[in-house]
């Protein structure tokens, strides 16, 4: 019976280090904040018909790690979807924020006419 325990204590352990290192893992692909500028905010432009890797390049001087980008960006299937827009990106987003900010986070410009009352027809 003594050693049957050694061995459960043993797998509970190695499964506790296993744990412990997936959950650091994580940490760093997902939560840990990735941005390299400390400027108040950049505006980054995804023009229409630009792919994955042309967006990943333009953003390469933008992140401190691009590899842990890329590794959630395939994750969560942003690769298979860019969409062109204007985004936000401010000091301190993690990868996910990043991501959901170009998935969904597309800031419109505003455009407004000063000089006319109305529109000629």
């Amino acid at each position: 019976m003594g050693s049957f325990k050694k061995i459960i204590y043993a797998v509970l352990v190695v499964g506790l280090i296993g744990m412990g290192f997936f959950a650091a893992y994580v940490y760093k692909v997902v939560i840990r904040p990735n941005t390299a500028f400390q400027d108040a905010q950049k505006v980054f432009f995804i023009y229409t018909g630009e792919d994955y890797t042309s967006v990943e390049a333009r953003l390469k001087p933008l992140l401190e790690n691009i590899s842990t980008f890329r590794t959630l960006a395939k994750r969560k299937k942003y690769h298979l979807f860019v969409k062109a827009g204007r985004f936000i990106l401010k000091p301190g987003m993690n990868n996910n924020d990043l991501i959901n900010t170009l998935r969904s986070g597309n800031t419109p410009v505003l455009l407004s006419f000063n000089n006319q009352e109305t529109l000629p027809d």
